[in-house]
């Protein structure tokens, strides 16, 4: 009997077809945070125009429904982050400030003085931890 495609060829299509459904369908969808004003806070950039101040704390109320999202969804919620860390063990960090810092007067950021958002993702993409 021929074949167009041989039936272990299929087989392995097949595998990495129903792997592909199996990642897509255990994505979490990205929640919607009460009380937070996410265009607000998008529009804020490096908190210069002080509105991310007033947010913070809504924002930190909520953080454990963060955890676990990917870098793509942070991003659908508070936007482009200000400044990215990378650290060891292939983390990354993003980091949104939310009260006006140096970087506004046109001086030099400074992450340890400034009052900035901290959101680490694991090596898997995932946040593991807020801190403010």
């Amino acid at each position: 009997m021929t074949y167009f495609f041989s039936p272990l060829a299929c087989l392995r299509v097949g595998k990495v077809l129903v792997a592909a459904l199996v990642l897509v369908a255990c994505r979490r969808e990205t929640p919607t945070l009460k009380d937070f004003d996410a265009e607000s806070w998008k529009k804020d950039r490096m908190g210069c125009m002080d509105k991310r101040a007033s947010l913070i704390g809504s924002l930190t109320a909520q953080k454990e429904i963060l955890k676990g999202l990917g870098q793509n969804q942070i991003i659908e919620i508070l936007g482009k982050p200000d400044f990215q860390e990378l650290a060891s063990r292939n983390q990354r960090f993003y980091i949104y400030y939310y009260k006006r810092g140096q970087a506004c007067e046109g001086g030099k950021p400074n992450l340890k003085q400034d009052a900035v958002l901290r959101v680490r993702f694991s090596a898997l993409d995932g946040v593991n931890e807020v801190t403010y």
